[in-house]
C-alpha cells in the first residue's frame, strides 16, 4: 500500500485533464523538460561545485531582483533612448526630441511619461553586437555568448538562480512573460533553472485548480502514486538532472498549495492601478512583473514583439511606444513610490538596434552598430546618460560597450559571481561576464 503524503488540502477545483496538463508542462517549462529543448542533459549534468575565479569583489549592496523589458524586433534608438534632433531629415524623420526630469537627457517625444521618471535611469546609448540577425542577436543578448550549434547556453535569468540562493521557496526564480515562443532557456544548466512561462499576464497560471468533483485527498493519492512508479527510475538513473526534475516536479505541486499563487493573479490589482499601466498585453504583463517581483521572484522578462520595422516604421510606432511608455513609467511609479526600486533592476533591451537612415519603404533596417538601452533602479546613479554616438546617429564616439559589458554589469549589480566557471557537461567552463569587466561606478555602492 503507498502511503499517502499529507498535503494541504487547499487547492481549487479544475478538470483533472487540465491539471496533469499543468503539471506535466510546469515540470517541462518551469522545471525540466522542454518540448523544445534537447532531453541530451539528462544524460550529462554540470557539476554541483564549480570553481570560483575571484577576480572581482562582489556588490556590497547588490539589487535583490532584477525585472528585464525585452523589444523582440529591434528597438529603434532614434525615437526612444538615444535620439539625434541635430540630425537632417532623411535620419531624424518625425522624430523629435523632448527634455526630461534629468538635465541635459532627452528622449524620443513619443515617451512622455518616461520622460518624467529619467531622473531614476540611465540610458545606455553605446552598445554595439556583431550580431545583425534576429535570433542570433536575441540569443547573444540574452544569453550573453553568440549562437553555437553544439550547445545551448543559459539564459541571463537562469544564470541568476544558478549563482544565486532563491528568494522565495515557493515560487520559481525566473519567470517568461511572453506571448511568443522561447527561445532560450536554461540550456546545460539543466531542468532545475528553466524558466516558467506566462503566455497571457492576464489569464495568470492556467490549469492550477482541482475539477468540481475531484479532492485534494485524491490527488494527493495520485501524486503518491506517481512517486512510488518513478522510485526505482529515480535509484537507478540517480544523475544530477534526474533528481532536479522530481525536486522540481514535488515543487511544482507545493506551488499550487500555496498562497503565493495569488502573485500571478492581477485581477486583485485595483482597476485604477490596472489602467496606469495600460490595456496593452505589454503594460499588463510589467504589472504581473511587479507583483512577482513584489513577491520576491528574482528574475522576471517581459517581452514585447513588433519592433521589426522595415515597413511604414513611423505609422506603426505611436501604438509601440504608447504601450511601451505606459507600462514603463507605471512600473518605474509603482517601484519607486514603494520604495522597492532602490533593490530592483529594471532593464530595457533589445537585440540591435534600426538603422539611422529611412529606408525606401519609409522604414528602419538592422543596426547592430549603434543602439541603445536603458536602466533604471538597483542603486544604478541615475539621471546621467552613458556613452554616447554622432549627431547623425551612425556612430558611438564614447564609451562604446560590447553586449557582454553590458550583462557583466547588470551580473554584478544583482550581487552576482560573475567570475565563478560553471562547467557545461561537456567539461568546457564558463562565467556568466564571458571575460567582460562590469561598468560598477554607474552605482552607488
Amino acid at each position: 500500500m503507498v502511503e499517502v503524503m499529507d498535503l494541504t488540502p487547499n487547492l481549487h477545483k479544475a478538470d483533472p485533464k487540465n491539471r496533469r496538463n499543468f503539471l506535466l508542462q510546469s515540470a517541462g517549462a518551469l522545471l525540466g523538460v522542454s518540448t523544445s529543448s534537447s532531453l541530451s542533459p539528462l544524460f550529462g549534468a554540470p557539476p554541483e561545485n564549480p570553481t570560483a575565479t575571484a577576480e572581482l569583489s562582489l556588490r556590497t549592496r547588490p539589487a535583490k531582483r532584477i525585472i528585464s523589458l525585452f523589444m523582440q524586433g529591434g528597438l529603434s534608438q532614434i525615437e526612444t533612448f538615444s535620439p539625434v534632433p541635430e540630425a537632417p531629415i532623411e535620419i531624424r524623420g518625425e522624430a523629435r526630441a523632448i527634455s526630461t526630469s534629468a538635465d541635459g537627457i532627452q528622449l524620443g517625444y513619443q515617451l512622455p511619461k518616461t520622460a518624467r521618471l529619467m531622473h531614476l535611469a540611465v540610458p545606455f546609448r553605446s552598445l554595439h553586437s556583431d550580431q545583425g540577425a534576429h535570433e542570433q542577436g536575441r540569443y547573444f543578448m540574452k544569453t550573453n555568448r553568440r549562437m553555437r550549434g553544439t550547445i545551448q547556453h543559459p539564459h541571463f535569468g537562469s544564470w541568476t538562480g544558478r549563482l544565486s540562493p532563491p528568494l522565495n521557496k515557493e515560487l520559481p526564480g525566473f519567470v517568461a512573460v511572453t506571448g511568443s515562443t522561447l527561445e532560450v532557456g536554461a540550456g546545460f544548466l539543466g531542468a532545475k533553472y528553466e524558466p516558467l512561462v506566462v503566455r497571457d499576464p492576464e489569464s495568470g497560471l492556467a490549469n492550477t485548480q482541482l475539477a468540481y468533483k475531484d479532492t485534494a485527498e485524491a490527488m494527493n493519492h495520485r501524486l503518491n502514486l506517481a512517486a512510488a512508479i518513478d522510485r526505482d527510475f529515480q535509484a537507478r538513473y540517480a544523475s544530477v538532472p534526474v533528481r532536479n526534475h522530481a525536486a522540481m516536479f514535488k515543487a511544482t505541486t507545493r506551488l499550487l498549495d500555496s498562497k503565493d499563487l495569488d502573485a500571478f493573479d492581477i485581477s486583485q490589482e485595483p482597476a485604477s492601478r490596472r489602467k496606469a499601466y495600460g490595456s496593452s498585453r505589454f503594460g499588463q504583463g510589467c504589472l504581473l512583473a511587479r507583483r512577482l517581483s513584489t513577491s520576491v521572484v528574482r528574475f522576471v522578462e517581459v517581452e514585447m514583439g513588433g519592433w521589426d520595422t522595415h515597413i511604414d516604421h513611423f505609422k506603426r510606432l505611436p501604438e509601440l511606444l504608447s504601450s511601451l511608455d505606459t507600462g514603463l513609467s507605471a512600473l518605474l511609479s509603482d517601484l519607486d513610490a514603494s520604495g522597492e526600486l532602490e533593490e530592483t533592476l529594471v532593464v530595457v533591451t533589445s537585440e540591435f538596434g534600426r538603422t539611422p537612415f529611412i529606408n525606401q519603404n519609409e522604414g528602419r533596417d538592422h543596426y547592430p552598430q549603434a543602439f541603445s538601452a536603458l536602466i533604471a533602479g538597483g542603486g544604478i546613479r541615475g539621471g546621467q546618460a552613458y556613452g554616447g554616438v554622432s549627431k547623425d546617429g551612425q556612430f558611438i564616439t564614447n564609451k562604446a560597450t560590447k553586449v557582454t559589458t553590458f550583462n557583466a554589469t547588470l551580473g554584478w549589480a544583482l550581487g552576482l559571481p560573475i567570475n565563478e566557471t560553471i562547467f557545461s557537461p561537456s567539461q568546457r567552463p564558463f562565467t556568466l561576464a564571458s571575460r567582460a569587466k562590469p561598468i560598477t561606478e554607474l552605482f552607488r555602492v
